[in-house]
């Protein structure tokens, strides 16, 4: 609880704890009083702009930097129980292995024909602590653990940091000059905010990509095994060698779970077959219940009401099962060795999916893509990331358990602004209603292929629970017949016309292009996705539909969702035709 009223710096808790007070307390103080603020030199006007320069940053560091200071104590309390127990370890390991050395150094003194007065001294020394190891082995450990050397502390400390993920190791290094590519690596101005805001760290996701590789790439493992054996470090050379074992067994499981088809795959790239997907078996997922009846001998395929949880949060073993079942997506074949080949690129990609780099990843997919979703998809995360400061997560969570139904994505290009800055102050409006419990209520809704709307909480889940204490994710597997009959079809051919589509956001009349509002698009996407519906489930009851080949399934659902859409097409624009001229695309 010290780290949280004192502000504890990262650094070992061995080696000293640096004690601050809280910032946005302190700049508050200032603000009134100026004490502590260096004098400026400057005169006149200069001074006077540079004086409501300072009280301007230090009215924003107490108002805005109190969520800030307080998120980042908590995220730092989080880390002392793994780092004192891990501290606890070494300090009794290191102990222990004192008592063979302290036998040895008796034996080599003994066997000395003359001694010195010092040599003397030490031996006797010696005899004295053989004889408590004898009578009260655990006493003398415990001493020991509870008052190390400079060269315990010193050797424990990297360890201990390696607990957190807070090690100085040569992938950390390589991140922070990535991060200072961003402007990360500036002391202060614009750059470095930008900078952070994109990277907001850089040592912790590098030490976890390096931990996650270590498993899930044995040969990864097993070369830094070598290159520590051949530096003398025998421990950290066996530590990677039980790494490789550990991942090469987590691996072979993960390679027969993704044969049965328990593991979710990668996330389709259609929006239409990620709806589909997300209602049966999500992306990066594990079917426990089908895990369970495969475990007792019965049948492993997907069947409504089983509970499936997220791999992303479940460490190592939800790395490496993910990655392997992306790998095999990726290669689309039966050969392993091409499987392994795309072992890396997946467990880099997952780990940078985690939350801490959502921001990163969805810039470098902006990047490398070019795609205006992916490019709304950024936009949202990064605005997001700024809006956390003044407003943290825990907001949205709270808002999120107060919605039934899930917002629409955040589009650029519907955000409205004409002048200068208008558009940036539209888009921080869009994200704080999506943060801010209450103001989600006139929000256009996301809807599902079939004209639903998709509930914030999945099916099955407890609103409370899956936002806040849930860190599975976990969901069942839709009831829905007509739902789970689609992605199978869609599993068995590959072919993304089992689906009905989904409407496109640019509306064309005649000769004219008009982009559809937000509202006007939930309306459309809901009777589009309604008469879609309507006839799925005429076909998928239909006995001479079952009995067709998959070929021909295929052909006469895409025909069927030509017509439902050209008939929901006519209905909409009866009824808003007027509403869709007033927004000719430019």
């Amino acid at each position: 609880m010290r780290g949280l009223r004192y502000g504890i710096s990262p650094e070992g808790l061995l080696a000293g704890e640096k004690i601050r007070g809280f910032q946005p307390g302190i700049a508050f103080k200032q603000f009134w009083n100026k004490q502590g603020l260096a004098e400026s030199t400057k005169q006149g006007l200069s001074r006077l702009r540079g004086d409501i320069a300072d009280r301007a940053r230090l009215a924003a560091e107490a108002t805005l930097g109190v969520p800030a200071e307080t998120m980042l104590r908590l995220l730092q309390l989080g880390d002392t129980p793994f780092r004192r127990l891990t501290q606890a370890r070494l300090l009794a390991e290191q102990a222990q292995l004192q008592i063979p050395r302290i036998t040895s150094r008796i034996s080599e003194l003994s066997q000395k024909a003359k001694l010195t007065k010092q040599e003397r001294i030490e031996l006797s020394n010696l005899r004295k602590q053989s004889e408590t190891i004898k009578r009260e082995p655990g006493k003398f450990i415990g001493t020991l653990s509870r008052f190390p050397g400079e060269r315990e502390i010193s050797k424990i400390e990297e360890e201990a940091s390696q607990a957190v993920f807070q090690q100085d190791s040569m992938l950390a290094r390589a991140a922070l000059n990535a991060a200072n590519l961003f402007g990360a690596g500036d002391k202060s101005g614009l750059a470095r905010f930008v900078g952070k805001t994109i990277i907001p760290y850089a040592k912790t996701p590098a030490n976890v990509i390096d931990e996650l590789v270590e498993f899930a790439v044995p040969p990864y493992s097993m070369w830094k095994a070598v290159t520590a054996s051949n530096a003398g470090n025998k421990r950290e050379a066996m530590i990677q060698l039980g790494k490789a074992a550990t991942g090469s067994t987590i691996m072979l499981a993960a390679y027969e779970l993704s044969k049965l088809g328990i593991i979710g795959g990668k996330a389709e790239k259609g929006e239409k077959a990620r709806d589909i997907q997300y209602q049966a078996l999500p992306p990066k997922t594990i079917n426990i219940s089908a895990l369970n009846r495969w475990a007792g001998g019965g049948s492993p395929e997907l069947e409504p009401g089983d509970r499936v949880i997220n791999l992303e949060k479940l460490g190592i073993v939800g790395g490496i099962l993910s990655t392997i079942q992306a790998a095999r997506d990726a290669t689309e074949s039966g050969d392993q060795t091409l499987e392994l080949a795309a072992i890396l690129p997946e467990t880099i990609s997952f780990a940078f999916n985690q939350s801490f780099l959502k921001g990163t990843n969805s810039l470098l997919s902006a990047m490398s893509s070019g795609e205006s979703t992916q490019l709304d998809t950024w936009l949202s995360n990064y605005y997001g990331t700024i809006a956390s400061i003044p407003l943290p997560n825990t907001l949205a969570a709270v808002s999120r358990t107060m919605n039934e139904s899930m917002p629409d994505k955040i589009r650029a290009q519907d955000i409205p602004g004409t002048i200068p800055g208008e558009r940036t102050i539209n888009m921080f409006g869009e994200i704080l209603k999506r943060r801010v419990p209450g103001l989600q209520e006139d929000l256009p809704v996301r809807v599902d292929v079939w004209g639903r709307e998709v509930p914030q909480t999945p099916e099955g889940a407890d609103p409370i629970a899956y936002n806040f204490f849930d860190v599975t994710k976990g969901r069942e597997v839709t009831y829905d017949p007509i739902t789970l009959a689609t992605y199978r079809l869609y599993k068995e051919t590959g072919d993304g016309d089992v689906i009905p589509p989904k409407p496109l956001r640019d509306f064309t009349i005649g000769k004219n292009t008009y982009r559809l509002t937000p509202e006007l698009y939930e309306e459309y996407a809901k009777i589009r996705g309604k008469a879609s519906r309507r006839f799925a489930e005429q076909m998928f009851k239909n006995k001479n539909f079952r009995k067709m080949d998959s070929d021909e399934k295929v052909t006469v659902l895409r025909r069927g969702y030509n017509e439902a859409s050209a008939l929901a097409r006519e209905q909409f624009l009866s009824r808003y035709e007027s509403r869709i001229k007033l927004n000719p695309k430019p």
